[in-house]
């Protein structure tokens, strides 16, 4: 594997953050990284604000800063908990929260950051999840050169 002195770690939820932590500790120690970049994109929950608004009442519902970087921090823990494991340095761990699209807001901070790779976890799609959660690797895939590697976040079907 070639070397990725910086890598993105998205990370969507405390569901899915240990399997895309644990994944990101064994490719920067494959890859020799240096620099992780632990990413969240704040959840606005849109369908949701929209059912309370139909109702008649405004509630604003979205994520806080403040929910995204405990996530973040569940995440740099288990990284370093695998690093040890492994028996390998942890690269230095930075976390960013930012606001807006998935896609667009992973590639501006891949952009301005240099990074050559992000780790994300992929879900297999299913007809309310595509309206919800856009489908992010194929957004990064025709929109960045950097390597994509993919958490698995199901078990693999014997079919």
């Amino acid at each position: 594997m070639a070397e990725e002195e910086t890598l993105v770690v998205a990370v969507e939820d405390t569901l899915t953050a240990t399997i895309v932590a644990v994944e990101a500790a064994h490719v920067a120690v494959a890859a020799g990284t240096r620099t992780l970049i632990l990413l969240h994109v704040l959840d606005q929950r849109t369908l949701s604000g929209a059912a309370v608004a139909m109702s008649g009442y405004y509630i604003p519902i979205a994520e806080t800063p403040e929910e995204g970087e405990t996530l973040l921090k569940l995440a740099e823990e288990i990284i370093r908990t695998e690093c040890k494991a492994l028996g390998k340095p942890v690269p230095a761990i930075e976390h960013l929260t930012v606001e807006g699209s998935p896609g667009t807001s992973i590639e501006q901070v891949m952009k301005a950051s240099g990074a050559q790779g992000i780790v994300l976890g992929a879900r297999r799609p299913h007809a309310f999840g595509r309206l919800t959660h856009p489908n992010v690797r194929e957004y990064l895939t025709g929109h960045t050169n950097v390597r994509i590697h993919v958490a698995s976040l199901e078990a693999p079907s014997d079919e």
